[in-house]
């Protein structure tokens, strides 16, 4: 096989992709006046979506690491945004709920998190869409 110049990388190419998507993401959240970052809102929003869930899920379903997910939790919950609330059946993890202004930032952030899916989208066809999500999750899967 051939090397390949990196901007030919698919790798390299989603790499990039994510972290200007990122960059956009701030701007657009610090224009609209919230504190969050966009990994923050990710596990904001993965809460809001459980009834009960606990650290270890999240981090799971986010993709993120167990430590990086807890220094993000403290701050989620230093805002006021999360609680922890003890587990039943083990004393060493929590379940973590949205407080009130919690529920209402995942509100306010929604549409602006749709609006900043669709400027990523923009000029981008249905068929297209549904064949890079085609490809990216038989990646994920070559590499399971």
């Amino acid at each position: 096989m051939n090397d390949l110049a990196l901007d030919d990388v698919f790798i390299y190419l989603i790499e990039r992709t994510e972290r200007q998507t990122k960059k956009y993401a701030n701007a657009v959240l610090k224009q609209a006046g919230v504190e969050i970052t966009p990994e923050q809102w990710t596990i904001l929003k993965r809460i809001s979506e459980r009834a009960v869930v606990n650290q270890r899920e999240i981090a799971e379903l986010t993709f993120k690491d167990p430590a990086s997910v807890t220094r993000a939790i403290d701050v989620l919950e230093e805002k006021g945004l999360v609680r922890r609330e003890d587990m039943e059946h083990d004393r060493r993890a929590y379940n973590l709920l949205l407080t009130e202004l919690g529920s209402a930032l995942v509100a306010k952030i929604t549409p602006i998190a749709q609006e900043i899916r669709a400027q990523g989208l923009k000029n981008v066809s249905p068929e297209s869409l549904a064949q890079l999500k085609a490809t990216l999750n038989k990646i994920y899967e070559n590499y399971s």
